[in-house]
């Protein structure tokens, strides 16, 4: 971690969907994707993104720009930046700026007043 003006930079999120092919090629069957405390869109985008990435690799469809198509979704959502980690050897990277880095920001359309409790049926 890169310590500057008395702070600790975050880390960057780890993903690893640019060798995910090499995950599921040793033989991992189960992977634990971190959302604690994130937005329900948040963690909707990266399983989905996990989703078409493992499905692409089973595919024969799995290539550098289908990896840049997902970084771009990822993006989109609340991030500090995405690396591999220390995974392949590499040096995690630390976020140079505070907060999201998200591509796409959200935007309020109104705020609730009231509800009818469960009088309502689907």
């Amino acid at each position: 971690m890169v310590v500057d003006n008395n702070f600790i930079m975050p880390p960057n999120d780890i993903s690893t969907i640019d060798f995910i092919d090499q995950i599921l090629k040793i033989g991992i069957s189960v992977l634990k994707l971190e959302s604690r405390g994130r937005s329900p869109e948040y963690v909707a985008t990266v399983i989905r993104a996990y989703r078409k990435a493992v499905d692409a690799v089973y595919a024969n469809t799995y290539n550098k720009d289908f990896i840049i198509e997902l970084y771009e979704e990822l993006r989109q959502v609340y991030n500090r930046g995405l690396s591999s980690g220390y995974y392949l050897g590499k040096e995690q990277g630390c976020s140079e700026t505070y907060g999201s880095k998200a591509t796409r920001r959200k935007v309020l359309v109104g705020n609730v007043t009231g509800f009818y409790g469960n009088n309502w049926r689907c």
